[in-house]
């Protein structure tokens, strides 16, 4: 009986540090991403392809932008961030194609994915 309720006990240790990790994983950085703000594009490079990153955790992502007659053409996603919700990426990308800049509203319900694509599309542009 008593190597079974220190096998419990020991099962419920394991858990609960699997728990705590996850929960640290998902969460860090989540301040940080969701308080970022663009520093926009003054002026768009040559035309030609670029590439940008962020590194944040689950946040960390690396993008392909575009440039064609002085215009943001295409973006392309190259390295996702780990939650992929494609619709984000696109209705995202598409908004910072019409406006040519970074300053653009956030996909609502995905503020930090948001704010984490927009950091690697500026970071390819710098």
């Amino acid at each position: 009986m008593k190597k079974i309720v220190k096998a419990l006990g020991i099962v419920i240790l394991m858990m609960a540090l699997i728990l705590a990790g996850g929960i640290y994983y998902l969460t860090k950085g989540l301040d940080e991403g969701a308080s970022m703000s663009m520093e926009g594009i003054p002026v768009l490079p040559v035309d030609g392809t670029y590439i940008g990153a962020y590194h944040n955790g689950r946040w960390t992502n690396e993008l392909q932008v575009v440039i064609k007659g002085n215009r943001i053409e295409e973006i392309e996603i190259l390295d996702d961030v780990t939650f992929v919700k494609t619709e984000v990426s696109t209705e995202l990308f598409q908004n910072v194609v019409a406006a040519q800049d970074t300053r653009v509203d956030v996909v609502s319900g995905a503020t930090v994915t948001s704010n984490a694509y927009l950091m690697a599309i500026e970071d390819a542009l710098e």
